[in-house]
């Protein structure tokens, strides 16, 4: 993949789960070694986090927000800022069964300014190809309340890029094989059930 950067969203509060979500292990790997391993397909990986201090030594770029307590949306439009090429894919680090086969697909039937994965009728924002093209009308959404940065805010919900930008999905089959790989991990729970489920696959 020579075109496209590849940029992994760490910088979470991490408040459900009560510790980094992307230094839980899954048999025997971290979730950022995961995706780091996929990361090595790509001419430029970044991790985009507000903790760099416990990313240090892993190849890789580390970036924090430019708009910090913005949640996700900060963490993109920083990924963009910081990328070297036109397009970045975007995957948060609590989705660690995604694959390579199922990025490539999504980024095949990039067309517009966002592409991403539609499955079982949900829009995964987090898992999909984002254009630089977007960068300033993001930066000025982000900044036009400065004020209301603790806590929930609606303005900064992902959802909201539908009023601003023209989105290109991509369905995917209802199958067990995407029920893993669109699995994300915000709980303990979560967590002990992923392990439950790869513990009867070995």
């Amino acid at each position: 993949m020579e075109k496209i950067a590849f940029a992994i969203l760490a910088g979470g509060k991490n408040s459900r789960i009560g510790r980094n979500k992307a230094l839980l292990e899954i048999n025997g790997k971290t979730i950022i070694e995961r995706l780091l391993d996929i990361g090595r397909n790509f001419p430029q990986v970044m991790i985009i986090t507000n903790h760099s201090d416990e990313f240090l030594g892993l190849d890789a770029e580390i970036y924090s927000d430019i708009y910090p307590c913005r949640g996700p949306i900060g963490g993109i439009h920083s990924a963009l800022q910081n990328s070297r090429y036109e397009d970045v894919f975007v995957i948060s680090c609590d989705m660690p069964f995604i694959s390579l086969s199922t990025i490539q697909k999504i980024i095949d039937t990039h067309r517009e300014m966002i592409t991403l994965p539609n499955y079982k009728e949900r829009l995964h924002y987090v898992c999909g190809v984002y254009s630089r093209k977007i960068m300033f009308e993001l930066a000025n959404h982000i900044m036009k309340i400065e004020n209301k940065v603790d806590g929930k805010n609606k303005h900064f919900a992902l959802y909201n890029l539908h009023n601003l930008f023209q989105i290109n999905s991509i369905s995917f089959e209802n199958n067990s094989n995407y029920d893993l790989e669109f699995t994300n991990i915000n709980t303990l729970e979560q967590y002990k059930k992923v392990q439950e489920i790869i513990a009867e696959q070995i």
